[in-house]
């Protein structure tokens, strides 16, 4: 039902000029780095792949995986990726902890039932190195803000910094093995084999859809709370309105 719904957001975060695309960072323990590549090429390649992957030389390690555990009776995790293209700088709060952007994501990502952990940017990563090597430094060119890096993901204090916002989330193999794993019956208190009906090997392709729309989501409900108004074209002027006054200051 939220990826229904999130569809219509997702219609206007592209009405909105913010391109939101996910995709299949890995599965199981095959893994892609982020590529940095224009948001029509991702989608171009990820609309091409079975597993919706943009990396065609993992693609092809990931289904040797997969035709792996179909033939020895087990699932397979892994990672999505859900980058955000255009998003203003300015949307979240720092004022309170409900209304953090970073807070919003984790909280509806988090409750899609198969995903375990997310991490935003670089966040892991960053927590092994000392801070020079993780601060996104500030710099002026032709007399505008730039960072050259992004390692925060977009999002600093709660609030969008004006970079691409990319999230990750890690989703766990699904418990129902086609190869049965031990458990026991309640009736006799005796050790069986759980039953096996029917299950899904991998279920990362489909996460990476319900993550996509679901980030559209939080992203269109921050953007209206910042550029609100009764329709489109009255939102759309806002926007613009805002733009014009900090387009000589910020990469926008």
């Amino acid at each position: 039902m939220r990826v229904a719904l999130s569809a219509i957001t997702h219609r206007l975060t592209d009405e909105l000029g913010i391109e939101i695309v996910g995709y299949v960072k890995g599965i199981g323990e095959v893994d892609t780095p982020f590529l940095f590549i224009p948001p029509d090429e991702i989608q171009r390649r990820r609309d091409k792949s079975p597993l919706f992957m943009i990396d065609r030389k993992k693609e092809k390690e990931c289904i040797k995986l997969i035709d792996i555990a179909k033939k020895e009776g087990y699932t397979l995790g892994g990672r999505v990726e859900v980058v955000a293209f255009g998003v203003p700088p300015g949307l979240g709060s720092f004022s309170t902890y409900k209304k953090r952007l970073d807070a919003r994501l984790s909280e509806v990502l988090m409750s899609i039932p198969t995903v375990k952990a997310i991490q935003i940017g670089d966040g892991v990563e960053s927590s092994y190195l000392p801070g020079n090597r993780v601060m996104d430094m500030f710099m002026i060119g032709a007399g505008r803000v730039k960072r050259p890096t992004n390692r925060a993901g977009g999002i600093e204090g709660g609030i969008s910094n004006g970079g691409f916002i990319r999230v990750t989330l890690y989703s766990k193999p699904i418990p129902t093995q086609p190869n049965p794993l031990p458990s026991f019956d309640f009736r006799t208190m005796r050790d069986v084999y759980a039953p096996y009906i029917r299950s899904d090997l991998v279920v990362v392709p489909a996460l990476s859809v319900i993550a996509e729309t679901l980030v559209s989501y939080v992203i269109a409900d921050a953007f209206l709370e910042r550029f609100g108004g009764d329709t489109i074209s009255m939102i759309k002027e806002h926007y613009e309105m805002w733009r014009e006054k900090w387009k000589d200051i910020l990469f926008l």
